[in-house]
């Protein structure tokens, strides 16, 4: 094997895997909210969408598949529980730690539009979540540049939407949700968020994977665990390929992929042209590989602060190698989490590999 740096992420068409064969029933649900992102949101930074906190200006807030608590500047909120008790939360990539007050927050999502059974109705979720006062910075973070510390003004503007209980996530607590009229789930469209799972929103387009429950001590906060896949990693100078069982997210709420190998050396940036492939283990054994091509050069025209990164250790605490994609490969998707029934899946986008833009969302340019 050549010693130029490279990563590869492929099947192991040889494991003999077991699979279920049943698919969620969603017949019984008839309405969800349609939420369109906001006009500068791209799969190549970050997708929004507006809302108006606690009665405070509306402000697009970003949706992060790889957290589960809403985060809000101070200065964005009208008012809020002042004497709530303090928390802390941080980004481990960054190492960006936003601190403020925990305090229930009223979400209104302004652009939000009813479709079936919710034609006419509001989508306002009630939620306690964190009203960031400021942020510190970590100094030991992996990517610590991309931290400023200082008064969190209006900077920290963050709905998580992963895989946490349902009581902490903005999505998960609209009252149509907690009176059984909305499944508890989500579609990532090309040019919005779909809240609530119904057979026409979830159809037979995606590929799906059944979660597990959480099984390490650490994330007993987590509803379900990550998706998982087979993968064979070539690590960079490395001869021996790594073949491994890993999990993996496909995270909003970063542009970089990192990759956690237990017992892996530490390298940087894998070169530009090198291509990407996961296959989760999907239900009845089929569906789509997740690729791409990494860089920012012509080969791969992705915008500046785009890479991949591999590390010596797992970044979850799981015990297995881990691999965060960050935002990028959502391109070619549309994502689906059911937080009710434990399902995460994929459709391809039809037009996906054209350079057209759909809505708001550039494609490959």
């Amino acid at each position: 094997m050549s010693k130029r740096a490279i990563l590869f992420l492929v099947a192991l068409c040889q494991t003999a895997w077991s699979f279920a064969s049943e698919r969620p029933d969603y017949s019984a649900y008839r309405g969800s909210f349609f939420i369109p992102y906001t006009a500068d949101s791209s799969y190549e930074q970050h997708l929004k969408v507006r809302v108006r906190i606690n009665g405070g200006p509306v402000v697009g807030m970003l949706l992060d598949t790889g957290s589960s608590v809403t985060l809000i500047s101070q200065d964005l909120v009208a008012d809020f529980d002042h004497a709530g008790p303090q928390g802390v939360t941080e980004i481990a990539e960054s190492g960006q730690i936003s601190r403020g007050t925990v305090s229930p927050l009223r979400i209104e999502f302004v652009d939000a539009k009813g479709e079936g059974s919710m034609v006419g109705q509001p989508a306002v979720s009630t939620v306690t979540g964190l009203v960031v006062s400021e942020i510190v910075c970590a100094p030991d973070a992996e990517l610590a540049k991309a931290c400023v510390a200082g008064r969190a003004a209006d900077r920290v503007r963050r709905i998580g939407i992963g895989f946490g209980q349902p009581d902490g996530i903005a999505l998960f607590n609209l009252p149509q949700i907690n009176e059984g009229q909305l499944r508890a789930g989500f579609v990532l469209e090309p040019d919005g968020i779909r809240i609530g799972l119904t057979g026409n929103t979830a159809g037979t387009d995606f590929s799906l994977v059944k979660l597990e429950k959480p099984r390490v001590d650490g994330l007993k906060q987590n509803l379900w665990a990550y998706p998982q896949a087979d993968l064979t990693v070539n690590v960079v100078d490395n001869d021996m390929p790594y073949l491994v069982h890993g999990r993996f997210l496909m995270d909003t709420g970063i542009r970089s992929m990192l990759a956690g190998i237990t017992g892996a050396p530490r390298h940087g940036k894998i070169p530009n042209g090198t291509e990407v492939y996961i296959t989760p283990r999907w239900i009845a054994g089929s569906g789509p590989q997740i690729r791409w091509i990494e860089g920012n050069g012509p080969a791969a025209p992705l915008a500046r602060g785009h890479w991949t990164k591999i590390f010596e250790d797992v970044v979850t605490g799981w015990g297995d190698p881990f691999i965060n994609t960050g935002i990028r490969p959502l391109i070619n998707y549309r994502y689906l989490y059911d937080a009710e029934g434990g399902y995460w899946g994929l459709a391809p986008v039809i037009d996906a590999i054209q350079p057209a833009a759909v809505g708001p969302l550039q494609r490959d340019r």
